[in-house]
Formats: structure tokens, C-alpha cells, sequence
């Protein structure tokens, strides 16, 4: 179950614990592409997250409980399977996990909806952005205020770029290990100290969720 960034996921847990179920893990930190791409299937209840399952050529299933419950997006809510009880909801299930196909008139809303809201998904969007920018200024004979310092730009992405291969790097304790080992000289010791006092992983982190869901429901 992957939650909300901003959710409290201990309401959950102290929900599966009282019900002393043991096949439910929690996801916290882990990227969303990366959770839909290890799934068969998206179970929501009206988030854009649909939106990236779709990408991905996922099949989603909207769960609208509550009568009273007015979407959000209504285009949106269209693409998804809508169930309404939890024998409809175990139905679709069963259907998708047995190798069920997404209906033609889904495809066709889900296409639809791409196109309204992104036009493409290949990539390319920066670019078209930037060209259409650059024809719209020439056609226009538009004068620039100021000049873009490229320099300034390359060195600000490189320092992105620098930012976030360290962010994958330490991470990872292996990686980190080696990485402080090779660079700093660090000793066991000290290597200790900086894991004791640095962030957990994504990787660790979900062993750790998982590890804990499994200590409140022994």
C-alpha cells in the first residue's frame, strides 16, 4: 500500500494489527513509477496517481464507496473501473488479476484524456516548449529583456545533477560505505556514526516498514 507523502501511515497499521492481517506492506518513500511499475493494478480512490498508471499502460480501479462523493475531475474518473461495494471491487480484481483486459471504451476515454491534458507522453515535452517559445518570440519580433547567462544554467544542472547522484548514493548503505570509504577515508568506525546519525534509505526504509508491520501483527 503506498500512501500519501503526507499521510500518517500508523492509523493503518494499528488498523491491520486489530484485524491480525500479515499480507499488507506498507510503501512510504519508495517513487510512485517505481510502485506501479511492479504492480498489475492501481486501486484508488480518485487520485492523479491514475493518471501515471496510465502511462504505464495500467489498469485502474476507482473505489466509490460513498454516494455522496463527488470526484474531483469527473474526465478522470471516467477512465478507472468504478465499484461501488466490495463484491464489485472483488470481482474486478479477480477479472484483472487473471489476465483480464482493459475494455475498448476505457482505452478509448484513457487515450482521450492523455492527449487533453499532456498531448504526448514520449519524452519531447521540453522541447516543444522551448520551440514553440522561440517561434512565438521570432514571429513576434520580441525583444528579450536580458540575456540568459547559459553558463550560469549549465553549472546549476551539473550541481542538480551532482545532488542527485549523492542522494542515490547515500541512500544506500552499500554505496554509502564505499563511497565515504574510497573518498573520505572514513574507518568502520566512523562509518557507525555517520549510519547512526543519517536518514534511513529507501531501501532500508521499506525493509524497515515492512519489518515493523510484521513485529505489531506477531
Amino acid at each position: 500500500m503506498k500512501l500519501h507523502p503526507t499521510e500518517d501511515f500508523r492509523y493503518y497499521l494499528d488498523y491491520l494489527k486489530k484485524k491480525k492481517l500479515n499480507n499488507i506492506v506498507f510503501i512510504k518513500d519508495e517513487p510512485i513509477f517505481n510502485v506501479l511499475n511492479a504492480s498489475d493494478l492501481l486501486i484508488h480512490t480518485n487520485t492523479t496517481a491514475a493518471t501515471e498508471a496510465w502511462f504505464l499502460g495500467k489498469p485502474t480501479i476507482s473505489m466509490v464507496f460513498i454516494k455522496k462523493y463527488k470526484p474531483y475531475f469527473g474526465d478522470q474518473i471516467e477512465c478507472s473501473e468504478i465499484v461501488s461495494d466490495y463484491m464489485q471491487l472483488h470481482d474486478k480484481l479477480d477479472y484483472y488479476l487473471e489476465g483480464g483486459k482493459l475494455p475498448n471504451n476505457l482505452k478509448v476515454k484513457i487515450d482521450r484524456f492523455i492527449t487533453d491534458w499532456y498531448y504526448k507522453i514520449d519524452g519531447k515535452s521540453t522541447a516543444r516548449c522551448v520551440n514553440f517559445i522561440d517561434k512565438f518570440l521570432q514571429q513576434n519580433n520580441t525583444k528579450t529583456r536580458r540575456k540568459i547567462n547559459f553558463e550560469v544554467i549549465d553549472m546549476v544542472v551539473k550541481n542538480d545533477l551532482m545532488d542527485y547522484i549523492k542522494s542515490i548514493i547515500y541512500s544506500n548503505k552499500t554505496l554509502r560505505h564505499t563511497f565515504l570509504k574510497i573518498k573520505w577515508k572514513k574507518t568502520k568506525k566512523e562509518l557507525d556514526i555517520i549510519d547512526a546519525e543519517y536518514a534511513v534509505s529507501f531501501e532500508d526504509e521499506s525493509k524497515n516498514i515492512e519489518e515493523k508491520c510484521k513485529n505489531l501483527l506477531s
